[in-house]
């Protein structure tokens, strides 16, 4: 089996060749965000928190070979929001208790607009809820 070698400028002649330049652009973009929360401090060594956040936006994104030759490929519109319960006990000098509870929900949906697609694949829809417990109880040696 015989293997050929090319010059270093041959190399570089045929990289330059298959680069294709691509301008993506994302306007408008809009973007919201909003947070609530409630805290509860019964002493300095306790507390309980409640917080809630929402964020939601719109992007309509461009793509193109130049800069003027841009053409609107998809639409996105996403939206998250959830719960957070944060809590922290001192039980003594050297034992701690700590929780958090949160959620989230999401819904992203995308629209592709480009010119090559079909129209029953050109929508993507995604919706879904996750969630996390956590709890610790800590021991201090010192």
């Amino acid at each position: 089996m015989k293997q050929e070698f090319i010059s270093l400028e041959e190399f570089e002649t045929a990289i330059t060749d298959t680069t294709t330049k691509m301008y993506n652009e994302s306007v408008p973009s809009i973007q919201l965000a909003a947070d609530w929360g409630y805290g509860f401090y019964p002493n300095s060594r306790t507390w309980l928190v409640f917080n809630w956040e929402l964020t939601g936006g719109y992007n309509q994104r461009e793509q193109g070979t130049t800069k003027e030759d841009k053409t609107g490929v998809q639409n996105d519109f996403y939206l998250f929001t959830g719960p957070d319960l944060s809590a922290y006990y001192y039980i003594s000098e050297k034992i701690r208790l700590s929780l958090n509870i949160n959620g989230q929900f999401s819904l992203e949906n995308t629209e592709f607009t480009g010119v090559d697609i079909p129209d029953n694949e050109n929508k993507y829809k995604n919706v879904q809820w996750g969630h996390s417990i956590t709890a610790s109880l800590n021991y201090s040696l010192f």
